[in-house]
């Protein structure tokens, strides 16, 4: 990846599917690196958990690591908006569609994010049950998708044609739980399977 380059990957995935566990392995392969995590279950493993913003952000103004998890989604916008005054940091979030699901719901803060969070080098981590419940402006700036199995037609015909192989919805149906595809603009890349969660994690 380039200076100025970033990831934008999106998680889809049945309920129990194994999304939270990949972003949680994702996250930490990403090695010491300044993450900021929105996580309504709090369950995503983090240095710090707070929904005291300014807490939040006396920790990440000066911080070469930290892992913070935030789960009011009452404070969502807020975060976004604070996310955009960074650089060089992850913002995850995990089952989007808690807080963000059409686009009056997209707060201003989020959209820049979106459209603009190359330039601040912010990569962006999100997880959802299903692709069509995520906004199409969100779903259409992926750089990475990783796909567990679907069953919805809608759900099916999206991934298909964002992979570039129309056959590929008999394979996502197919799929075991806890098994996963990812695609990229070049199309299918790769197969996994998530692990089990590490023990002794915070």
């Amino acid at each position: 990846m380039t200076a100025l380059s970033r990831e934008v990957v999106e998680i889809f995935g049945k309920s129990q599917s194994g999304k939270s566990a990949l972003l949680n392995d994702l996250l930490y392969q990403r090695g010491n690196e300044r993450s900021i995590i929105y996580d309504f279950k709090n369950e995503i493993d983090a240095t710090l958990r707070t929904n005291d913003l300014q807490k939040l952000y006396r920790t990440c103004k000066d911080g070469v690591f930290f892992r913070v998890v935030v789960s009011d989604p009452f404070v969502f916008p807020a975060l976004c908006a604070m996310v955009n005054t960074m650089k060089g940091v992850t913002f995850a979030i995990d089952e989007i569609q808690t807080v963000v699901q059409n686009r009056k719901a997209m707060n201003e803060a989020l959209m820049q994010l979106i459209f603009a969070g190359t330039k601040q080098r912010i990569n962006m981590y999100m997880t959802t049950q299903r692709p069509m419940k995520m906004h199409a402006d969100l779903r259409s700036q992926f750089t990475k998708l990783i796909v567990f199995n679907q069953s919805e037609p809608q759900d099916l015909k999206w991934v298909s044609e964002a992979a570039g192989d129309h056959m590929l919805f008999q394979e996502v149906q197919r799929l075991k739980p806890h098994h996963y595809i990812t695609v990229t603009w070049d199309g299918v890349t790769g197969r996994g399977v998530t692990t089990p969660p590490r023990k002794g994690r915070k």
